[in-house]
């Protein structure tokens, strides 16, 4: 089972009461793309966007979370490169929410609301973007090698 895009994703956050129009979808679109790349993101963002006042460690999140603190440091990479979280200058290691425009701290609250009411939906959607990203990868590994093997025999004069 794919997960949502284009039409189908309009459809998939007007059950969740999300604004639809052609900005939202794309908004959404790129959170998910951009800022979260697993459930963990997903979690460590929801600690975050729940407590904007404190500063959390990796090491703190992982122990509120019960995550692999490795989990936790990619977490916060992609949340910090995808502009939903930002480290803390006055407390070095830790980072706290903010998101880097108001239309991504909107998105960010209509996943908090799937989060709570459909996590299988953002399970699947997560899942099927993760595959999405392995078969992209593999299919540019393959492309690679067949250009440098390709390289190779016009070389040995063959």
């Amino acid at each position: 089972m794919s997960a949502p895009t284009g039409a189908a994703l309009r459809g998939w956050l007007s059950e969740w009461n999300v604004s639809v129009d052609t900005t939202s979808v794309e908004a959404f679109e790129r959170l998910l793309r951009d800022a979260i790349r697993s459930m963990e993101d997903v979690q460590v963002l929801l600690v975050l966007r729940d407590t904007p006042e404190r500063a959390w460690t990796a090491r703190q999140l992982a122990e509120r979370l019960t995550l692999e603190l490795s989990s936790v440091e990619s977490a916060l990479q992609n949340l910090v490169a995808g502009g939903a979280a930002r480290r803390d200058p006055q407390k070095p290691g830790a980072h706290r929410y903010a998101p880097a425009s108001r239309e991504l701290g909107a998105e960010v609250d209509a996943l908090a609301a799937k989060y709570r009411e459909d996590r299988v939906g953002l399970i699947l959607r997560l899942s099927s973007d993760a595959m999405d990203r392995v078969r992209s990868h593999a299919q540019e590994t393959f492309a690679r090698a067949l250009r440098t093997r390709g390289s190779g025999n016009n070389k040995g004069g063959e």
